[in-house]
């Protein structure tokens, strides 16, 4: 294990076999390549203030690797790096932070990774005031090559993106591409509070903004869980989609569940050729409160807005849903029906 234990050091064009871990503030890391030495390692493991810029993270195209970079530390700044063939049976991340992780810039990077490209949560913090929080991503694209398919290393593909437990978390300009059916469900952004290992009570996902973000070629968009349904937790809220376009197969636009609060879209495009439902419902025990939809447009698809053992339509919303508002949205219908929406939603087709 290489260990930087200077503070301030600056690396430059330099080789490094992994693992190589960050003990002192302030260092730096310019044109260097992290390898993967052993497909079980973590990269780079960072310190307070670690910087790296235009720095590749490679796994192996047939053994693959674990993870890019473990955030665990406040005020790290990750730019114009590219991230590639980080694939395992097990989880595989470019970048994940789940203790202290705070005060976060991810900017111009590319990555691919099997499990979840980027990830927020997924082990304890070691405290409340630890919690991921103040991180902003914007200009990345987050993807998988589709050889994964053929499971090179085991590869277990789950999702593109992915918060367990974050707040004030903020995504712009970002591309997300490929997730399909195999270690999850082909959700491309995953947003479930979890108290993952159970010492974490005060888990949540709140203040979430995604702005301008563009989905390709996934099976469904979002996945949305209010509570943990293992452990006790927080509630998520305060979420919002802005100006997106969610391009999708034949699963579902949103999922919603267990009693989040305060989700909102607007101005989004949902398209797919032939999705099963734009909205889905279900856990009706804790209804989704304060769910707004405006300016937005979609395929309405076989069910249009769908809960578990409720009709389409309204009769949905009132259980799931029961204050949910909508303006100016647009369904459109490819298929004939005549299901019941409230009065800001207009149907076309």
């Amino acid at each position: 294990m290489l260990k930087c234990e200077t503070d301030g050091e600056h690396i430059t064009d330099q080789f490094l076999e992994s693992p190589v871990e960050v003990t002192a503030p302030g260092v730096v890391f310019e044109r260097c390549i992290f390898k993967s030495k052993d497909p079980q390692h973590t990269l780079l493991t960072t310190g307070e203030r670690t910087q790296v810029h235009d720095c590749d993270f490679i796994g192996d195209y047939t053994y693959g690797g674990r993870r890019g970079i473990a955030v665990n530390s406040p005020g790290v700044v990750i730019t114009k790096s590219r991230f590639r063939d980080l694939h395992h049976a097990q989880d595989a991340q470019c970048i994940a932070g789940w203790d202290n992780t705070r005060d976060l810039l991810i900017e111009d990077c590319f990555g691919e990774a099997s499990g979840e490209n980027i990830i927020f949560g997924g082990a304890d913090a070691l405290s409340e005031d630890r919690q991921p929080a103040d991180i902003v991503i914007r200009r990345c694209t987050l993807t998988k090559p589709t050889y994964w398919q053929s499971k090179p290393s085991g590869a277990t593909v789950k999702n593109c993106f992915e918060i367990k437990n974050a707040r004030r978390v903020s995504v712009v300009d970002c591309n997300f591409a490929q997730s399909w059916v195999d270690g999850q469900t082909g959700f491309c952004i995953v947003l479930t509070v979890r108290n993952q290992d159970g010492g974490n009570p005060w888990a949540c996902v709140e203040d979430v903004t995604f702005r301008k973000c563009v989905t390709r070629d996934t099976i469904s968009v979002i996945q949305i869980l209010g509570v943990d349904d293992t452990h006790p937790s927080g509630v998520m809220r305060r979420i919002a989609f802005e100006r997106c376009r969610f391009e999708y197969r034949e699963g579902n636009g949103v999922q919603m569940g267990h009693g989040a609060e305060g989700i909102a879209f607007s101005d989004c495009n949902f398209w797919s050729p032939n999705n099963g439902k734009w909205l889905a419902f279900n856990g009706p025990e804790r209804p989704i409160l304060g769910l707004t939809i405006r300016d937005t447009d979609a395929n309405e698809g076989t069910y249009g807005i769908l809960g578990d053992d409720s009709s389409p339509g309204q009769p949905t919303l009132d259980t799931y849903a029961p204050d949910a508002q909508f303006n100016n949205v647009t369904l459109w219908r490819t298929q004939p029906n005549n299901y019941p929406y409230p009065s800001g939603i207009m149907v076309v087709g």
